[in-house]
């Protein structure tokens, strides 16, 4: 008799993708974003654990531009509130700053 462990799904497969544009003209990726994908509840998702963000969609490309979206909004977002930054916050703009993201020249 099957017991509810042995009828799991089996686990979602991961994809690693690397992200090298933001599709904002106004920014360029320095270092590649290091991301992970799945599909979760009919929907595909995109992780970086480095900035704890993500992405979703209904196919990879989609859930890649949502990622995109919510990197660049957040980038302006912390940018301009700077001054009033928790520690977190500080950190995830000295992050996404230095290593991932800067304002083109």
């Amino acid at each position: 008799m099957a017991t509810p462990e042995t009828q799991r799904e089996p686990a979602a497969e991961q994809t690693a993708i690397l992200l090298d544009t933001l599709g904002d003209a106004r920014l360029t990726v320095v270092e590649p974003f290091a991301l992970s994908s799945h599909e979760e509840a009919g929907f595909v998702v995109v992780v970086c654990d480095d900035l704890d963000d993500f992405g979703y969609g209904d196919d990879l490309p989609e859930a890649v531009w949502h990622f995109q979206q919510s990197v660049v909004e957040l980038y302006f977002a912390i940018d301009e509130d700077q001054d009033s930054l928790g520690p977190a916050m500080q950190e995830l703009r000295a992050n996404s700053r230095g290593r991932s993201a800067r304002p083109m020249p």
